[in-house]
């Protein structure tokens, strides 16, 4: 080998590590804006929020049904931005390695339901039908229920997206041997093959989709993995071309009952 040439690759090397090291600043530093911006939202929007429910609850005297109807979509959309704050901060904080989980007992049945009874009012004014599926026994897990329930709500909402007009989301539970498993399918155009491998990367707009109309970064599917892997569980995307997509959200159980070789049917529980 030459002089030159050992020289040239020598600086070449010192220019990577250099690189590298500016890119890795830039990195903090998004994500400390990221999470500056987002701490300073959370207090006027929990103030606004706070000031919505006192409306809501006849504080200033009694509301008409159309006002009512204009605070239950305003609470909606102000939960919508704190939920992508939340993705924000989630976000953030998984690249920082310092994504904590807060574990309990949670029955994932009634964690389901309670999405459903959130969300299916505003899908009914977006014209789409929400239909839940429960087994008939409870599905408890250790889990941390809130950002578990954050990845129920970004799956259901993602699904809107990208649903037909007049259109079907599906919610369903099921418990198997040593996992549990919860999906959310809509009947859109389904995921484009070369999206596979970038699916669940940060600011990420997958499917045909108006980016001007359509609310959203591209944040929610990668946090949605950040939190399911964070529990030792997996996000898996199906594709399901003319018919619309399927994410499913694989759980390990930590100690299975005996017995539990199957899981037990799903029954509809409500649409």
């Amino acid at each position: 080998m030459s002089i030159e040439l050992a020289l040239y690759k020598h600086e070449m090397a010192r220019v990577l590590r250099e690189k590298n090291v500016e890119l890795e600043r830039l990195s903090r530093a998004k994500s400390q804006f990221a999470t500056m911006v987002a701490h300073d939202l959370r207090t006027p929007l929990a103030i606004l929020k706070s000031d919505m429910e006192l409306l809501q609850q006849g504080a200033t005297g009694p509301l008409s049904v159309a006002q009512r109807e204009c605070l239950t979509v305003a609470l909606y959309n102000i939960g919508r931005l704190d939920r992508l704050i939340s993705n924000i901060l989630h976000s953030s904080s998984f690249e920082a390695g310092q994504l904590q989980l807060h574990r309990a007992r949670v029955d994932l049945g009634a964690m389901l339901h309670s999405v459903y009874d959130t969300l299916r009012p505003y899908l009914q004014r977006r014209g789409l039908t929400l239909q839940l599926y429960l087994p008939e026994e409870p599905v408890v897990v250790q889990c941390d229920a809130e950002r578990l329930q954050q990845v129920v709500i970004n799956l259901v909402e993602n699904a809107m997206k990208y649903a037909r007009d007049q259109g079907t989301v599906q919610l369903a539970l099921a418990r198997h041997a040593e996992h549990v498993e919860f999906s959310v399918t809509d009947d859109g155009p389904g995921i484009v093959s070369e999206e596979f491998a970038t699916l669940f990367e940060m600011f990420q707009r997958g499917r045909p989709v108006d980016l001007f109309n359509t609310p959203g970064f591209g944040v929610g599917l990668a946090v949605c993995r950040c939190i399911v892997e964070a529990h030792g569980g997996e996000v898996i995307p199906e594709n399901r071309p003319g018919t619309g997509a399927r994410f499913t959200v694989r759980l390990p159980l930590q100690s299975p009952s005996a017995g539990a070789n199957a899981a037990p049917p799903a029954q509809t529980v409500a649409q």
